[in-house]
């Protein structure tokens, strides 16, 4: 039994274009990890993530997605929230979903950096999932 346990992060930032963001996602796939956090991955890149595999809300219980069924080996099971831009992967032929849902790591408070929009930090939120 291989007990081996591959995991990749990435924050690829929200100022790229489509094609930079997908080839840099390509570039974090490329190395086959297991488990994959994305930062800064909104919603206007969802599509992005159905070119690699399913695309499923935050919060869910279960495998939210049409297929239950193993996966390919390439295919990766994404849960990515509407807020946050934190979306999380997993490989489907290596993992069952049983809980996906969001932590507020932090509120809406006062920016200390003077180019955030009205001097407002959005809120920090993680995408948790089991």
């Amino acid at each position: 039994m291989d007990h081996h346990l591959d995991v990749a992060t990435a924050n690829i930032l929200c100022t790229l274009g489509s094609s930079d963001a997908r080839a840099s996602l390509q570039a974090v796939l490329a190395a086959e990890p297991d488990l994959v956090g994305l930062q800064e991955w909104g919603a206007s890149r969802y599509r992005l993530l159905r070119e690699t595999g399913r695309v499923g809300p935050v919060p869910q219980k279960g495998n939210g997605h049409e297929d239950k069924g193993l996966g390919a080996a390439s295919e990766y099971l994404w849960n990515a929230p509407l807020v946050g831009g934190c979306a999380v992967g997993a490989r489907a032929d290596r993992f069952t979903l049983l809980e996906c849902r969001p932590r507020l790591l932090s509120p809406v408070q006062h920016a200390d950096r003077p180019d955030r929009w009205l001097g407002v930090e959005p809120p920090r939120v993680a995408t948790v999932a089991v």
